[in-house]
C-alpha cells in the first residue's frame, strides 16, 4: 500500500477529502519537500502500534532467556563495588554516609 505524498499546504485546502482518502492509503504530509508527518486510519495506527509491542515482548523474553542460559557466574557486592569503581574512577566511600539505603 503507497501512500500519498502531499504538501501540507495542499491538505489545507483539501483536508476533508484527504481525511476520507484513508481508508485507502495513508498519507505522508511534506514541508518544503521534505516528510514532515504520516496520516492513517486510527485502526491502522492501533494495528501497528500492537505489533510493536508484540516485537518488543518477543525480543525481551528471547534476551531473558538468554541471559538466563549463559548466566554462569555471579559476583559478590564488594567485587561489584570494586568494578565499578574501577570502570567510573569513583570511589564510593567518598559519598555521604547518611544518605538514605534500604536493606
Amino acid at each position: 500500500m503507497l501512500a500519498r505524498i502531499v504538501p501540507i499546504t495542499e491538505f489545507r485546502n483539501r483536508a476533508r477529502e484527504l481525511l476520507i482518502s484513508l481508508e485507502d492509503r495513508p498519507v505522508i504530509l511534506t514541508r518544503r519537500g521534505r516528510p514532515a508527518a504520516v496520516l492513517l486510519r486510527y485502526e491502522d495506527y492501533e494495528a501497528r502500534e500492537e505489533y510493536i509491542r508484540d516485537l518488543e515482548m518477543e525480543r525481551d523474553r528471547q534476551l531473558l532467556l538468554e541471559a538466563k542460559a549463559t548466566a554462569t557466574e555471579f559476583i559478590s557486592l564488594n567485587e561489584l563495588i570494586e568494578d565499578y569503581e574501577q570502570a567510573t574512577g569513583h570511589n564510593l566511600d567518598d559519598y555521604d554516609d547518611s544518605l538514605p539505603i534500604e536493606n
